[in-house]
Formats: structure tokens, C-alpha cells, sequence
């Protein structure tokens, strides 16, 4: 059947009034208030190919406009009335019985017949909500309502066919107040034809409009250059910016040869799927299904989509829904909105997913304070790798205020550390041979920069016998080498990068040095980055006549964003940084000439400030700790060549707990509903590494081997990382 032969008539005169066929939509605000949450969720509920059935595929529409998405994400159209203005309904046919509003009516005098004798109110309805029942095909709203106003001319429609149905536009008219009194959401009009309005139409469409539903037209079916009335109300001022007028595309996105273009109405203009549309036949026409063409068809599309889009977002205003269809069109023809497609076609996927800017809101109201989701993370370093994923959810606005579902996790990047060989082969770039000036009072050294890193320059300056004044860019004289992996090490690269220590010698073996350290050194960058972290420390160190060593250590490191490097921004901003106050305990005790124990104990203890500026409200204090034991021998297989083995834990942080005020929904009037969540940032685990390292000099000692091998338990106390094991083999030369 051709609908456009049957429903889009010539103009006529009925009762002194223009007579058409026309479609229609309009709305109320789209639901209830309330504390309901309408997430959609970035990630699907469901499969969109969960839906993509065989009775999916009949229709014609669905596949073409990307319908299983809105499906995906739970919208089917429940809770939505859509008010088919047209010729009635089959209210028995099997896909439509469930879906007929009780308000559906005839507002004919006197016929009080809600049948569809001329078949084409049927067919319309059939593409909004047609039932998901295996059977048949199902329509873009399956779970809708349909509020059937049978508006046709008392004995225009001959049964069977509407060819001659009319409508007149005062009837129109009355159907249109019907509508809006009782609470459609969506009025579909698919119906048109006509030069002009009256005024009781017009004054009626305009009211709908300013009454916030959504109305949608059939663009006609002449292929003129531009819709005909009731369609060409959509790009009026009267409408507000709350219609939309639809044309026709086959089944290749190209226009239909009968559908009127967009032309003066392109900015209100949309297409949809028009062609060999399968929907439900009226038992006047046999019943069961048809394929049908035109405009007709290709509204009530637009009209489901309509109520997809408010049911999973039903806080939209009539204006927003109407701006979501339209924008997120695909784009056909010229690029941009073009006097032939309008804005493209209907594509539900794309209206479905978030538009502008994603953000997290700060405040109890959806227009309140708001930070860029995308500007908003936490970076836990590799010691927090372990921490228990970050499962809860929370809420994204976009540009309409939609809601959107999100894992706090997805926020989270959680670096891991990977045993860095660049970084031990180049341990062997040691400092070049000391430079003295002024007497030999003033001591230079240098090791030059690799690949890996910038290098190091230290100097060492004598201000009177006994004290020394030392300053650095980088690793600092008598650095502890890299061959023996100590907690203190990864401690200290958090503000390695400048430092100044004055020492003491005090007598009696001991020494005190006193001093302070800044920044990071970047070398991927090879700039100082970081600068906001500042170690001051304090050190006591004995050595004895037997050559032992014990060092014991207290500082406090001052960092202006989370502890131990974790990185934090946005929504998810610490806010005023961690102080964290450590000590250190550790010997190097020769047991012969050649061989020597070492050991070494850490502990740490972090208060974190926090502001209520973002969704960080409470951090608590927490303790770290380390520790490392170890034998080192020379001379072991090789003159000058060394050993070392070492079992440690390194630095694990214990009980980081932080209070999130998580924004998880919003209701309708717009306020934000807001939940404390509690997440703990370290972990269960406990990583223990066993090393071994073996380095030998070679001819002039420029020349070095280097062997190799570290088993970490737990990695990053991570307690789901099985054992790794890294070998190493290196050969080192400096020229």
C-alpha cells in the first residue's frame, strides 16, 4: 500500500475550512518529580545486538536509526504518551492492544468510533509502539503509549482505505487541546498538505508548543522544495523550538523522490526511514502487517525517538529533546544543515550518548558548581598500585544536564613499576673524577647525562675543619648505589633533584649533616618538574674504627599535591597537599675484609590536607614502612669485582583512606543527589624482592659487566600479581 496516494491529499475545503492529512507531537514536562535516578550509563545496560532481532529487522526504520542503542541503555519508550492525531486505531490488533492510552478518543461528534476505518492511524502508531512480542515487528517505542485521537471528516475515509480520508483543521484543532489537556508527551501529526493554517489551528499548535511537548510533523509528499502546513509550523516562532518536521529517505539515506526537502524549514528539519516501512494494518485493510512509503511513516520515527530520549532523560525540557534529535543527526548531503536533508538523519545512538562537556557536579544542584570530568583524575603511584578497585559509581552531567553513570575506577590511573633496567645499567655512569679548587677546599664531580636521565653535578665545599657545605643538581656525593635496592632509595627520588646539606664532624666517629632537598628531576622532559616537593632532614652517622657504618635519620617531606607522588586534579583534587614525617635506621657492618652485611629499616608516618572544593572531603593519616637486609662482598670471583644480595620489602603504605562526596544521581527539579563513599588507596599486599647483583670491571675499569636478577613477590603489593623475575645483562663503557 501507498500511503502517499491514500493519506496526503490535495487541498480541499471542508466547512469553509483548509482540509489536510497532517502529523503531529507535543508533550508535557516528561514525566513526574521525584528522587528517581535516570542514568543513562556511558556503558551499555545491555548489548545493542541483544535487540537487533528478527522482528527488529522487519520494520525497516530501527536498524537504519540506530534504535538497539537507545535499547542498550534501557530507553524503550516506557511511561511516554504519544498522541497519534489521525484517522483512529485497530485497538484489537494483537501489536497495538496493549499499547492504546484509556484517554484515546474520538473527538468527532457524535460518531464516538475510535476504529481505524481508513487504515492509516494504525500504521502510524504501529512504527511508535508496536509490541517487542517475536512477532510481526515492533515499533521504535515499544513500551510507549499510544493516545489515539481519531480527528478524520465524519465519512471521508472509505473503509479499507483512507485515500479520501480529510481532516478538517478546526477538528485539528480540537484535537490538538485534547492532547495537550491530557498529558501527551509527544503529539505526532502525520497528516499535511495544506497552504496555510487557520487560526484556531494555529493558535492550538502554538499553545502545545508554549505548553513545553514535543510536536512532530510529516514534512508531505508532493517533493516540493519545502513542507507543507502543518509540517512548515515547526520552523515558525510559535513553535518555540519545540518541533520537529520530518522527511523521507530510502533505505540508502537518499531522499525519497515524493518527500518535500527542507528548503525554508531546514533548521527544524530532519529525515527519517520512509520507504517500504513494515507496520501494523487495521482489520479494515485485512489486518496483520503491510509495507507502506511516505512521510507519514517516517514521523512517528522521530516521535518514538522522542520518547526514548525523555524517558532516559525525562528532566529534558521539550526544547532539549528537540535540540538532541536534531544535533545529533547524521549528516547527509551538503555539509551542515542543508535545504534538502535539514540536519540529516535520525540517529539515536548518537542522541543517546553524552553531548558537550562531561562534568562532575560539586554542589547539590545540576546548574550548580560544576569541574570537567575530563580534568578531573587521581594517579596512585606504583607502591598504591594494589589498592582494591574503585568500584563505585557516580554521575556525569552533560551539556543537557543529563545523567550518565561512570566506575569512580575509570578516573583512576594506577602506575606500575616495572623493574627499570636503563636505570640500573646506567648506575655504572659513576661521577668523573673529583676537580679541586681554591686549595683543594672545593670539590667537583660529575656524571654524565644518558638517555635515562639529565645526570649529576655535585660540589663539596669546606667551610672550616670539620664542616662541609655540599650542594647538588641531582644524585648528591656518596649516594647510595642502585646495586643495593634500600626503601630509602625510592624515598628519596620523590625529591631528588637540588639539594644543600652542611655536615659536621663531631668527634668520636660521629657526624651530623643537616639539609634539604626540592624537586624531581623529569627525564623524559629534561627539565626539573615537581618542584613543590621539599625533603628537610636531619642525619647522625657513626663510623668506627672496625669500618661499620650506622646512619640514623629523621626528616619530614613536605608535598603540595598527594603523598609519595600520587598525582591528583579536578573534581579529584587532595587539595592542600601531605606532610609526611620519616626516620630511618640503617648499618653496614663488615663481617671480613671482603665481605659485609647491610640492613636497613624505614618508617613513615603521613598526615594529608584536604579541602571541601572538590569530592575529596577526608583523608586520614597513615603509616608507611620498609625495610631491607643484605650481604655485599668485593673480590668475590675477580679482583675489584662486587656481589650483593638483598631481601627487602620496599616502602608500603598502610591504611590511605580517603571520603569521597560522590554526586551518584539527580531528580527531576535538579537536585543532586549526593552519597560519602569510603575507598581505601594501599593495599593488601606486601611486595618482597630478592636481588642479585654482580658487577666486574674490566681492562682500565672504564669497561663493565654487569649480571643480574630480581624476583619481586607481589609487585607494587599488589596481592594479584603473580612472581615476576628479571634478568639482566649489561655492558657498560665510558669514554
Amino acid at each position: 500500500m501507498d500511503l502517499r496516494r491514500r493519506l496526503l491529499l490535495g487541498t480541499t475545503l471542508s466547512m469553509g475550512a483548509l482540509s489536510l492529512s497532517a502529523c503531529g507531537g507535543g508533550g508535557a514536562t516528561g514525566g513526574s518529580s521525584g528522587l528517581t535516578s535516570y542514568g543513562l550509563g556511558l556503558s551499555l545496560l545491555f548489548s545493542p545486538s541483544t535487540f537487533e532481532t528478527v522482528e527488529y529487522g522487519v520494520s525497516g526504520a530501527l536498524a537504519q536509526t540506530n534504535a538497539s542503542s537507545a535499547y542498550g541503555v534501557g530507553a524503550t519508550g516506557s511511561g511516554m504518551v504519544v498522541a497519534v492525531i489521525d484517522t483512529g486505531i485497530d485497538t484489537t490488533h494483537v501489536e497495538l492492544a496493549s499499547h492504546v492510552h484509556p484517554d484515546s478518543t474520538d473527538i468527532i461528534g457524535g460518531r464516538g468510533a475510535l476504529q481505524d476505518v481508513g487504515n492509516h492511524g494504525t500504521p502510524v502508531s504501529g512504527v511508535i509502539a508496536a509490541d517487542r512480542n517475536a512477532n510481526g515487528m515492533h515499533g521504535m517505542a515499544y513500551n510507549s503509549q499510544i493516545m489515539a485521537i481519531r480527528a478524520d471528516s465524519a465519512g471521508s475515509c472509505s473503509v479499507g482505505s483512507s485515500g479520501s480520508c480529510t481532516f478538517d483543521q478546526t477538528d485539528l484543532a480540537t484535537a490538538t487541546d485534547y492532547a495537550v489537556s491530557h498529558n501527551a508527551d509527544i503529539l505526532n501529526y502525520s497528516l499535511g498538505n495544506a497552504l496555510s493554517l487557520n487560526s484556531a489551528f494555529q493558535g492550538s499548535l502554538a499553545n502545545a508548543a508554549g505548553s513545553g511537548h514535543v510536536l512532530v510533523f510529516a514534512a508531505g509528499n508532493n517533493g516540493s522544495s519545502s513542507p507543507d502546513y502543518p509540517g512548515a509550523f515547526a520552523s515558525s516562532s510559535e513553535a518555540q523550538g519545540r518541533a520537529i518536521v520530518v522527511g523521507s529517505v530510502d533505505a540508502s539515506n537518499t531522499i525519497s523522490a515524493f518527500s518535500n526537502r527542507a528548503g525554508s524549514s531546514k533548521n527544524a528539519y530532519m529525515v527519517a526511514p520512509g520507504e517500504n516501512i513494515v507496520s501494523t494494518t487495521s482489520a479494515s485493510a485485512g489486518g496483520g502487517y503491510s509495507a507502506y512509503d511516505g512521510t507519514s511513516l517516517a514521523a512517528p520515527s522521530v516521535s518514538g525517538a522522542a520518547a526514548l530520549v525523555w524517558q532516559a532523560a525525562p528532566s529534558l525540557s521539550a526544547n532539549e529533546v528537540v535540540s538532541i534529535l536534531l544535533n545529533t543527526a547524521t549528516d547527509l548531503g551538503q555539509a551542515g544543515v542543508d535545504s534538502t536533508y535539514g540536519h540529516g538523519l535520525l540517529n539515536l545512538k548518537a542522541a543517546l550518548a553524552p553531548q558537550g562537556t562531561l562534568t562532575l557536579s560539586l554542589g547539590n544542584r545540576v546548574d550548580g558548581h560544576e569541574l570537567a570530568a575530563a580534568d578531573s583524575r587521581m594517579t596512585l603511584p606504583a607502591m598504591m598500585t594494589g589498592a582494591p578497585e574503585l568500584g563505585q559509581s557516580l554521575m556525569l552531567l552533560d551539556a543537557y544536564d543529563r545523567s550518565y553513570s561512570v566506575l569512580l575506577e575509570n578516573f583512576v590511573e594506577r602506575r606500575s613499576s616495572p623493574l627499570d633496567i636503563a636505570r640500573w645499567i646506567d648506575s655504572d655512569h659513576e661521577f668523573d673524577k673529583e676537580e679541586r679548587i681554591l686549595d683543594g677546599r672545593v670539590a667537583f664531580q660529575a656524571r654524565p647525562a644518558s638517555e635515562r636521565d639529565n645526570g649529576d653535578l655535585a660540589l663539596r665545599a669546606q667551610l672550616q675543619p670539620g664542616t662541609m657545605l655540599d650542594i647538588a643538581i641531582g644524585r648528591p656525593m656518596d649516594a647510595a648505589s642502585v646495586t643495593r635496592p634500600l626503601p630509602s632509595a625510592g624515598f628519596a627520588e620523590l625529591s631528588q633533584g637540588a639539594s644543600m646539606a652542611i655536615g659536621h664532624q663531631l668527634g668520636y666517629g660521629f657526624e651530623w649533616r643537616m639539609g634539604f632537598s626540592t624537586a624531581i628531576v623529569d627525564t623524559q622532559r629534561s627539565d626539573l618538574d615537581g618542584a613543590d616537593r621539599t625533603d628537610i632532614s636531619s642525619e647522625l652517622v657513626h663510623r668506627s674504627a672496625s669500618g661499620a657504618t650506622a646512619r640514623l635519620s629523621l626528616g619530614q617531606l613536605d608535598e603540595s599535591d598527594g603523598p609519595f607522588g600520587m598525582e591528583s586534579a579536578g573534581a579529584l583534587a587532595f587539595g592542600d597537599g601531605s606532610r609526611t614525617v620519616h626516620g630511618r635506621i640503617s648499618i653496614d657492618q663488615p663481617i671480613t675484609s671482603d665481605l659485609s652485611l647491610f640492613a636497613e629499616a624505614m618508617l613513615a608516618r603521613t598526615t594529608v590536607s584536604s579541602t571541601a572544593t572538590g569530592l575529596v572531603r577526608d583523608v586520614g593519616n597513615f603509616r608507611s614502612d620498609g625495610y631491607a637486609l643484605g650481604l655485599a662482598s668485593r673480590n668475590l670471583l675477580r679482583d675489584a669485582d662486587r656481589f650483593a644480595v638483598t631481601l627487602m620489602q620496599p616502602l608500603r603504605p598502610d591504611g590511605l583512606e580517603a571520603s569521597l562526596d560522590l554526586p551518584v544521581a539527580r531528580t527531576l527539579d535538579g537536585t543532586v543527589i549526593r552519597r560519602r563513599h569510603d575507598v581505601r588507596l594501599s593495599g593488601d599486599g606486601r611486595e618482597i624482592d630478592l636481588a642479585l647483583d654482580y658487577r666486574l670491571p674490566l681492562h682500565d675499569g672504564r669497561t663493565v659487566l654487569r649480571l643480574g636478577g630480581i624476583l619481586r613477590h607481589e609487585a607494587d603489593h599488589d596481592p594479584a600479581r603473580d612472581l615476576d623475575f628479571v634478568s639482566l645483562f649489561g655492558l657498560t663503557h665510558r669514554f
